[in-house]
């Protein structure tokens, strides 16, 4: 049994991803300083490359829940980098 392509739980899981990065920028253009505009070219390939990749685990999670491609799509960002914060466990 196979992972088959959806669009709708690709794009629901992109969306997903692309939320946490959303709330963050409000705060800090909004709460922190609305002059300050916190894009770079390598800021914007990171994140697209964070949503892309968010839409593909919710296709490859092969349920086609909305709320569920949504959370998986929220969650690839938060487990990416918390990998990316702990070093691995070397084996005993």
């Amino acid at each position: 049994m196979g992972v088959r392509w959806s669009w709708s739980r690709f794009v629901w899981g992109a969306v997903g991803a692309a939320a946490p990065e959303v709330v963050r920028l409000y705060k800090i253009v909004v709460q922190v300083n609305p002059n300050i505009f916190p894009f770079s070219w390598q800021y914007l390939i990171v994140s697209l490359v964070f949503v892309v990749f968010g839409g593909l685990f919710a296709v490859a999670w092969n349920d086609d829940n909305p709320i569920k491609c949504l959370y998986v799509g929220v969650s690839f960002p938060i487990i990416i980098s918390a990998w990316g914060q702990s070093p691995p466990a070397l084996p005993k």
